[in-house]
């Protein structure tokens, strides 16, 4: 695992390098479990999840604000359909497919085991 890790340091060091590069100083790269979100900055507007899991994990849905919409694949991996969901009091709401498309698969405490 610790190869894996320092691979994915080295990724989140060239990507900080790749944004200040383009001239962005207003974004973090922050490297952790991405099924966990992050809720010392929520709740947020909106959630982009770039992997693909046969149903949302419930962190995000926690810090996503009422009204918020989140965006995911939802599948096994390779074969999705991108959905978009809505906030609501009650819960998530499905309210349409944005698009059929392939993604690896999402892995962490709320998703795939990485192993």
């Amino acid at each position: 695992m610790r190869a894996a890790d320092g691979a994915h340091g080295q990724k989140q060091g060239e990507a900080r390098l790749r944004l200040a590069g383009q001239g962005v100083g207003n974004a973090d790269v922050v490297l952790s479990d991405g099924t966990l979100g992050m809720p010392t900055r929520a709740p947020y507007n909106a959630v982009i999840v770039c992997a693909a899991f046969p149903r949302v994990p419930e962190p995000l849905v926690d810090q996503l604000r009422t009204g918020g919409r989140l965006v995911q694949p939802i599948g096994q991996g390779g074969q999705e359909r991108v959905e978009l969901y809505e906030r609501r009091a009650r819960g998530l709401v499905h309210r349409r497919t944005v698009t059929a498309a392939r993604f690896v698969r999402l892995c962490g405490a709320h998703g795939y085991d990485q192993r």
